[in-house]
């Protein structure tokens, strides 16, 4: 099952008046959203369990899919990356800080580094058999491009990067789980984790990778 939906920004506020058994038996109660989604094709309203314990707070629709959204802890701040390449960033109360235009089509991660960069990908699922290459693009917390590298050989899709205080990406490639500088400069290489095969797209069998910074360790 695919679920594409558009942008949509959701802030849920928590009643904690309800004792504890109450709250776990309105558990089942369900209530339909504002918010449409595509299911199989089909539109759909979303359902909220335990709707009797939660309000919307704000939504927020840009008339984009989207394929990810990264909450900056420190400040509220969400970002999210739309389908079209255009990143939008809001504040906690769903009000519109800045949008900027990546200029990539079909953007399919965003990241929020330890560095304090955020890092989008744009994919070659399609396209890794012919050699075209994958593209990261590094932007600062008011929307400004930093820089573009283009790496041929990494496998972006999905939720397999991250990147350290140093700015050390971690990613796949053909090399395997693969650490990278800023400079597209090879740290390490370690294949010992990663299979993947090739059929009309690119498939992998890491499906994370999380970079532990208080005792330097990346998690496979």
């Amino acid at each position: 099952m695919k679920i594409l939906n558009p942008i949509v920004a959701l802030a849920l506020g928590v009643s904690l008046i309800f004792p504890i058994g109450t709250a776990a038996q309105s558990m089942s109660n369900e209530q339909t959203t504002p918010i449409t989604v595509l299911e199989d094709g089909v539109p759909k309203k979303l359902k909220m369990r335990g709707a009797d314990r939660f309000e919307i707070k704000w939504n927020y629709k840009a008339g984009q899919e989207y394929f990810s959204e990264v909450v900056d802890k420190a400040t509220g701040t969400m970002y999210l990356l739309s389908a079209d390449g255009v990143l939008h960033a809001l504040n906690p109360s769903g009000q519109v800080k800045w949008h900027s235009d990546l200029g990539i089509d079909w953007a399919d991660h965003l990241k929020l580094g330890k560095d304090g960069l955020l890092y989008a990908q744009n994919h070659n699922l399609y396209d890794f058999k012919d050699g075209e290459p994958a593209l990261i693009l590094a932007v600062d917390k008011a929307g400004k491009e930093r820089w573009t590298m283009e790496l041929p050989h990494m496998y972006p899709y999905g939720s397999t990067f991250d990147v350290s205080a140093d700015g050390i990406m971690f990613m796949l490639t053909d090399r395997g789980v693969t650490a990278i500088d800023q400079e597209a400069r090879l740290i390490w290489a370690n294949d010992q984790a990663v299979t993947y095969k090739y059929d009309y797209y690119l498939s992998h069998d890491v499906v994370r990778l999380t970079w532990i910074e208080s005792i330097q360790t990346l998690l496979v």
